[in-house]
């Protein structure tokens, strides 16, 4: 699969690294998504502690990593959209954290719950989320 250079000055990719984009953290290579966690994502319905629903799609990007639309972390921030996946991790903006706005999260040890963390951005505001949502698999 042939990967496309990333922009200048943020995460890079090259023929043994895959590390495009903006959505990892700055020098974070992207790994497949853990295979018993990705059978969660597909059209699964996810609901947060306030009650709030939204499906899970998912579709892969030019550079061969997963993108996940996740409604219900939608609901939270609603300019965050289509976070990547890699590993447990569910990430967004996270190589720009420094200064622009951007989540993260994990997938627990059975898969079927997703602890997401919000940040603010700019110098410092990276580091303590302003918000937390802790979203569960609903088809049991």
């Amino acid at each position: 699969m042939e990967l496309y250079i990333c922009p200048e000055g943020l995460n890079v990719c090259t023929s043994d690294h895959n590390q495009c984009g903006y959505d990892l953290p700055e020098g974070e290579d992207y790994v497949p998504p853990d295979a018993e966690c990705k059978k969660f994502i597909d059209g699964d319905t996810w609901v947060d502690e306030d009650a709030d629903q939204g499906k899970a799609l998912s579709e892969y990007d030019e550079n061969g990593q997963l993108e996940v639309g996740f409604g219900v972390l939608s609901h939270s921030a609603p300019y965050f959209s289509n976070f990547k996946v890699s590993g447990k991790k569910i990430v967004w903006n996270r190589g720009n954290a420094d200064s622009y706005e951007s989540a993260e999260g994990e997938f627990g040890s059975d898969c079927e719950q997703i602890t997401m963390r919000y940040y603010k951005g700019g110098k410092g505001d990276e580091i303590q989320p302003w918000l937390t949502r802790v979203i569960v698999w609903l088809h049991k």
